[in-house]
């Protein structure tokens, strides 16, 4: 009996320890459930508040801008009005002011900064982030200044943008003293540097030609072109030709390399493959299934290492200046 009443008083002892156990997990799950769901909506003002905050910036750079913009404004419309006093310049001159080109940099013992500076600064940005992620707001961040000081350099975003496209074309200048006198090398030396300089900021085919404002480097550019075909003594028509020619050739290819890295890189998509495969099984096409033959993937991984050889470049333009040669080369 006594036996039966201990046996029985351990299992009731169990039972509530059991039940404890239950409610302290229970207890355990709810205080774990109220936490995650404050968590949550710590996460979620968090979320909001940097929204709010980015909101904030982007509304703090506009009016930025637009100030900055209003100040240059405001500045141009200073000199004009010094221009249309005694001794100021002419009206065909001042409608030539706006291009950056013709106004003097902030002057000071020591500028802080200079229109160079703020171009490698820009490109920098535009290499790193894409195009689109250049802004004044953060190129001066960059320079660690603020946007109201750029405006001191740079009135307005287009005038951001000829600074850099500017800065390209100092890339594809030939050194002074280093442009060869054999015509061939010069243009060799002129198209290599083009070919490199689209290379490195690939961004340029968004922008190229869009404000059409030629620079410094730009007209250096082309005074090298010119002075690279002297030795071939062409007429005014055929140097135009020539100088196009290997222009073309340079910004054709280098648009189409830009275009193919992402297909070298990733290759086809499967759906893409598949219509390629039915479309050569029709029979349709045999001269092209005769360069892919039976075994498609590895006829293409050739085809994508042909693609990728940087040797493709420097011989298709040794081929061009063969025929540029053959044409308008003096004969001995």
């Amino acid at each position: 009996m006594y036996e039966m009443s201990s046996d029985s008083r351990t299992s009731r002892e169990a039972e509530r320890a059991e039940r404890e156990r239950a409610r302290e997990e229970e207890r355990a799950a709810r205080t774990r459930e109220r936490l995650e769901q404050a968590e949550a909506k710590v996460r979620e003002r968090s979320e909001q508040a940097q929204e709010k905050i980015a909101r904030a910036l982007d509304k703090v750079a506009a009016a930025e801008d637009q100030a900055g913009e209003k100040m240059a404004r405001a500045i141009e419309r200073a000199e004009r009005v010094g221009e249309h006093a005694p001794g100021g310049r002419s009206a065909a001159t001042e409608e030539a002011e706006p291009l950056i080109w013709f106004r003097q940099e902030p002057a000071s013992r020591r500028p802080a900064h200079t229109r160079a500076d703020i171009a490698r600064a820009a490109l920098e940005i535009a290499d790193s982030e894409g195009f689109e992620a250049v802004s004044m707001r953060k190129v001066a961040q960059r320079l660690g200044a603020g946007t109201m000081t750029l405006y001191h350099y740079v009135r307005n975003k287009n005038e951001l943008i000829a600074l850099m496209s500017d800065a390209v074309m100092g890339e594809v200048v030939v050194p002074e003293g280093e442009l060869s006198d054999d015509w061939r090398v010069a243009l060799t030396q002129i198209a290599n540097r083009s070919h490199d300089a689209f290379k490195t900021h690939h961004w340029i085919f968004q922008k190229m030609g869009d404000d059409g404002v030629p620079g410094p480097n730009g007209m250096r550019h082309f005074e090298q072109s010119l002075q690279a075909v002297v030795p071939l003594g062409l007429d005014r028509e055929q140097t135009f030709e020539v100088i196009a020619l290997v222009d073309d050739y340079v910004f054709g290819y280098s648009l189409r390399e830009l275009q193919e890295a992402h297909e070298h890189e990733h290759g086809w998509s499967p759906e893409v493959v598949d219509f390629f495969k039915r479309e050569l099984a029709t029979g349709d096409y045999p001269l092209i299934d005769s360069i892919f033959g039976e075994d498609f993937e590895a006829s293409f991984a050739r085809a994508m290492e042909f693609i990728a050889d940087e040797g493709r470049f420097h011989r298709g333009l040794k081929r061009l200046l063969d025929g540029i040669e053959a044409e308008f080369a003096p004969k001995a």
